[in-house]
């Protein structure tokens, strides 16, 4: 018997805007959940069954949601479609792009783009059109914001917490309610368009970080890259070789970034390969043994008990599991 409990979700309908919320026990329907919204993969990267939550509103302008998850993850896809994203993390060991998450600034993604992160916390996310923020902001200059090398938005702390701030409002205003007016809506909105104002507004500081990407970071982000674009499993020695760094330089990058070892992160994507393989087979004519050697593994006993140890479960009891489909997913229409 599946030990995961079933999916939690409740959707009422508002007028003006929509609520949402979301619990799930696996980590492949969860990526389902997502799936309108992010074009990802989701790869957990440390022990024990996977839980996450996600609470949203979306309004005709606006989405924010904040979602957490209690396992680390090493997410890559692609960042919404339409919308510039304007996030905060509060992980304490975490990486965005290969670079190191920090507390004080805002991550930026332009609409659809190639991303890969990695964290285990609670994140707290808007979602807004370039079109409907460069009307609210009128004059002020948002050239910088599309620029393609832009990490992160620096801001003060204050600022970091009142937007954290604004969008825990925006969510817990309205649990249980059946119904919202219209201009209460407007309001929540020109509240966080007014916050991002002061945010983005230039300073007498440097406001907009356009750091150059550390050695590291650029070897991490070419290795994922060649790791998105290949269905072949790569050896530390083929990704050192094909980043043009040392492997002492890769393992510093993997490290500082995910707090584990190169080996040890590769091993884990490839029992992630796995499991999703799994949840797509039929029982009945599938051999484990060819999928773990289709996944990279020769040596099947320890393949298991890592498997076991990642994913609280024996890849046979993932066999007998069929992939979980969720009943609705997240909405993604534009908010313009």
């Amino acid at each position: 018997m599946d030990s995961r409990q079933p999916t939690d979700m409740h959707f009422p309908q508002l007028s003006g805007f929509e609520r949402q919320h979301f619990s799930s026990a696996d980590i492949a329907e969860y990526r389902e959940i997502l799936a309108p919204m992010w074009n990802v993969e989701l790869n957990q990267l440390s022990s024990g069954t996977f839980h996450a939550e996600l609470e949203l509103v979306k309004t005709p302008r606006l989405i924010v949601y904040q979602e957490k998850w209690d396992r680390r993850l090493f997410v890559q896809g692609n960042s919404p479609a339409g919308h510039l994203m304007f996030a905060h993390s509060s992980a304490e060991l975490g990486s965005w792009r290969g670079e190191t998450l920090s507390s004080k600034r805002l991550v930026i993604e332009q609409p659809s783009s190639a991303v890969d992160f990695s964290t285990k916390s609670e994140h707290a996310v808007l979602l807004v059109s370039p079109e409907v923020l460069q009307e609210h902001l009128g004059a002020l200059d948002t050239t910088s914001l599309t620029n393609p090398r832009l990490q992160g938005l620096a801001a003060e702390p204050q600022l970091i917490r009142q937007f954290r701030a604004g969008i825990s409002r925006m969510l817990s205003r309205h649990r249980g309610s059946t119904h919202v007016e219209p201009g209460e809506t407007a309001a929540h909105e020109s509240e966080m368009l007014d916050l991002l104002r002061l945010i983005i507004q230039p300073t007498a500081g440097e406001v907009f970080s356009f750091r150059k990407r550390s050695k590291r970071a650029q070897a991490l982000a070419q290795m994922f890259e060649l790791i998105r674009s290949s269905d072949e499993f790569h050896s530390i020695p083929e990704l050192s070789d094909a980043v043009g760094v040392s492997q002492r330089t890769l393992d510093y990058a993997f490290r500082e970034a995910f707090g584990l070892p190169p080996s040890q992160f590769l091993r884990w994507l490839r029992l992630n390969h796995m499991y999703r393989t799994l949840l797509d087979a039929q029982a009945s004519q599938t051999k484990i043994t060819d999928i773990a050697l289709n996944s990279g593994f020769t040596e099947l006993g320890r393949m298991a008990a890592e498997y076991r140890e990642l994913f609280g479960e024996l890849p046979s009891a993932t066999l007998k599991r069929n992939r979980r489909t969720p009943d609705t997913r997240l909405p993604f229409a534009n908010t313009a």
